[in-house]
């Protein structure tokens, strides 16, 4: 028994491990998931803003998500494709996985590597208006998606 107690890790720890493996994949009661209609949609990104400022994304369908019910993410960072996971927590918390992506050179101008770099350190979600918005903490920056227009 004594042995047991040795190995076994303590209860915060088990908890924790389980509340970093629920994704939105999970479809047990009460697991974390994002709503279907944010599900398997093709958001574009349409506006970047942070403490030095705001800006439009001039070409949003360049820079695109596509989350899945698996918990994997599709990106597209303009001239580049990744992929990704996704896990959820509570007061939707969201965490990116490192983005595998092509190695493209983009032209001159290209967000590629600031998009992909902002999508890794975000760590809440929210919609707003229509629009998905992830943010960074510490007040470091909010991303808008908006629904891309059906073909």
């Amino acid at each position: 028994l004594l042995a047991l107690a040795v190995l076994a890790p303590n209860s915060a720890s088990i908890a924790d491990g389980v509340e970093k493996a629920q994704s939105a994949d999970s479809a047990a009661p009460g697991a974390y998931a994002l709503p279907a209609d944010v599900l398997d949609v093709t958001w574009q990104w349409i506006w970047f803003g942070d403490g030095a400022g705001q800006s439009d994304i001039d070409h949003p369908g360049h820079y695109t998500l596509q989350f899945s019910a698996d918990g994997s993410l599709a990106v597209l960072a303009d001239c580049n494709r990744g992929r990704a996971g996704f896990t959820l927590g509570p007061d939707r918390q969201i965490s990116i996985t490192p983005i595998a992506k092509t190695m493209m050179l983009c032209p001159e101008g290209s967000l590629d590597g600031r998009f992909v770099q902002a999508l890794e350190r975000v760590r809440t979600w929210f919609e707003k208006d229509g629009d998905f918005l992830l943010e960074i903490p510490a007040d470091s920056g909010t991303l808008r998606f908006r629904r891309a227009a059906a073909d």
